[in-house]
This record gives structure tokens, C-alpha cells and sequence, in this order.
């Protein structure tokens, strides 16, 4: 399913970058200066032959003066908030020196919300183990919930297995659910670029 993803999300961004360049008037050259890109990248990048990042998304957005995510839009404003990354591509030293863990199985994911602040931010990288997802008293995990990729801390109730979805920052609240069956846990949290989560 990630897989899948990730190549849609890139089409997707593909197809609105050309469609706004065309509609803006504006050259794969100006847009490349703008950007500090060359334009052999952009080409590149347009051609389908580069991965579309959430980095360069959010740049271009920025630079076109676009809200944040409107690139990740199809033709029937469709939102897919967060997309899965290969680790190895995502940082691939970072990858290499997670002590513990089989970089194959890491995956990184950008956080959709400033639910998890100060520990992930919003639009942090956090990397995740794919093999862990059995909850764990009070770890941090990369869950998908009504269609959406979040970073929460989970608690489950042992006589009821009623699940809480905490937040860290206080203006979230909790989501309690009745049982997992209610969401799909994508793996354990690992850390974010900056911090050890768990």
C-alpha cells in the first residue's frame, strides 16, 4: 500500500507542478532559479525520472505562493497528508546508524500535525520500524486513521482493549477507540531527526 502511495502522491505533484507552470506562464528556467534548483533537475523531476519529496513539494509550493499540501491534491481534491519513505533514500546515514534495528525494515514518515510537539514537530521526519506493531504500553507509533498517516502515543486497556490515542501537545485530545481493528498501526516510532521518541 505504501508503495502504491508514494508513486501516486509523485504523480500527483508531477501533474499539478506542470499544470501550474502552464497556467502561470512561467519556464522550467525561472522556476528552477527560484526554487535554487538547475533546471536539468527540474526536467528530471518532471519527467518522472526523480522522486517527488515532500521537501521539494512543499518548496515549490512556497515559492508559488500555494498553501502548504496543495500540490498532494488530485483531480478530485483527494488529500493523501503524508507519504512513506524508503529510509535508506530518505537519509541514508541516518539509516546506517540506528544501532539495534535492520534498515530494511525503517521506513520515514513526515509528520502531518503538531499533535506530537516538542517531540515531532510538524512536517518533522520521523523514522519508523515496520515489524513493530503490536502496542506497547505507552510507545509512540506511525498509525493510519480515517485515511490519514499521524504520529501518536498509544495506550491500550488491557481489560478492555479499548485503545487511547494521546497526543503531546494539549490542544489535541484524546481519541479512545475500541479496539485496534480501528486503525492500522504502521510500526514503532523510532526517533525524529533531532530526538530519540521513544
Amino acid at each position: 500500500m505504501a508503495i502504491k502511495e508514494i508513486e501516486e502522491l509523485n504523480s500527483t505533484r508531477i501533474e499539478n507542478t506542470k499544470k501550474l507552470i502552464n497556467d502561470k506562464y512561467l519556464t522550467l528556467s525561472n522556476l528552477a532559479k527560484a526554487l535554487d534548483k538547475s533546471v536539468s533537475y527540474l526536467s528530471h523531476l518532471l519527467a518522472g525520472n526523480r522522486t517527488f519529496t515532500e521537501k521539494t513539494a512543499r518548496e515549490v509550493e512556497s515559492v508559488l505562493g500555494l498553501q502548504s499540501f496543495s500540490l498532494d491534491q488530485n483531480a478530485q481534491n483527494t488529500h493523501i497528508n503524508v507519504s512513506i519513505y524508503n529510509s535508506q533514500e530518505f537519509h541514508p546515514i541516518l539509516a546506517k546508524s540506528i544501532i539495534g534495528f535492520n534498515r530494511d525494515d525503517l521506513l520515514v514518515v513526515y509528520a502531518s500535525d503538531d499533535a506530537m510537539s516538542p517531540i515531532v514537530e510538524f512536517g518533522q521526519g520521523v523514522v519508523f520500524d515496520k515489524t513493530q506493531i503490536n502496542v506497547n504500553g505507552g510507545r509512540v507509533y506511525v498509525i493510519l486513521i480515517n485515511d490519514n498517516i499521524v504520529v501518536r502515543r498509544i495506550f491500550k486497556d488491557i481489560l478492555t482493549n479499548k485503545l487511547t490515542l494521546k497526543s503531546e501537545n494539549n490542544k489535541y485530545t484524546d481519541i479512545i477507540l475500541e479496539n485496534q481493528n480501528q486503525i492500522e498501526i504502521l510500526g514503532l516510532a523510532i526517533l525524529s531527526l533531532e530526538k530519540l521518541i521513544n
